[in-house]
């Protein structure tokens, strides 16, 4: 029995992961004003988690129900950022820990590429993995990461915005994964039967009230009814009938 995964765009996880990723749009687009003449740093800096966040909100939108399967596409998209955001952190001084830090998170971003994928095409059949990795790496980020580029001094305000940025994608992957819900193909196959068609001796009813009722299909039986003459007619009957006999002529012999 074949697992896949859905994604109601009614429900309120899906409703959470849209609004972050949109705030995630706009924070990378302030945090880059001023600097959209540098090609490199535009793909770098905007251009692929835009990208990617559009993407994902579109297969929320349309696929949800259908093909979710198709958002591992923007999860790469967002995979690739995140790679390249860590070959460009400038924050790591020490070589031999950046090194170290630097293989351990494209490690973690290609396992979670991975997970994710393996996920929504049902080949593993519980959520909970991805729900842990994304509610973990937001707490390391909120904690630790962002912590400590916030809370320094003299930070400029469009790197503040480029590490919300960084937070909202991460928060809305962690509420799309929370929303995930198990569809089995069984169900599906379920859920389109067509109704069997009503027997031809069935009536349709047409008035609320009105209760299903068989039609007799048999034919009427033929009742001969057999009446009898009253005897007075009767009596009648044979005088008039003696009195004819009487009346008739007598033939000569």
């Amino acid at each position: 029995m074949k697992t896949k995964f859905i994604l109601d765009r009614k429900s309120f996880c899906a409703k959470a992961a849209i609004v972050c990723m949109l705030l995630a749009i706009a924070f990378r687009a302030i945090g880059t004003l001023g600097n959209f003449d540098n090609m490199s740093f535009f793909i770098y800096r905007f251009a692929l988690p835009a990208a990617s966040c559009l993407l994902f909100i579109i297969c929320i939108l349309l696929f949800g129900k259908k093909a979710f399967g198709i958002s591992f596409i923007p999860v790469i998209i967002g995979i690739v950022f995140f790679v390249m955001r860590i070959l460009g952190d400038d924050n790591i001084t020490d070589a031999e820990l950046a090194k170290t830090q630097i293989a351990l998170c494209i490690t973690l971003y290609i396992l979670i590429a991975v997970l994710y994928s393996c996920t929504v095409f049902g080949a593993i059949k519980t959520k909970i993995f991805l729900v842990v990795i994304f509610g973990l790496a937001f707490l390391y980020h909120i904690v630790f990461e962002d912590y400590r580029t916030l809370m320094a001094t003299a930070v400029p305000p469009k790197t503040v915005f480029m590490e919300l940025g960084v937070i909202s994608i991460i928060l809305g992957m962690f509420f799309a994964s929370l929303g995930l819900k198990k569809q089995t193909k069984a169900s599906d196959e379920k859920s389109q039967e067509v109704a069997p068609p009503l027997p031809g001796n069935l009536i349709i009813p047409t008035e609320p009230g009105f209760e299903d009722k068989k039609e007799d299909t048999k034919e009427p039986e033929e009742v001969i009814v057999i009446t009898e003459e009253p005897a007075e007619k009767a009596e009648d009957t044979a005088e008039q009938k003696e009195e004819t006999t009487s009346d008739a002529p007598e033939t000569d012999k």
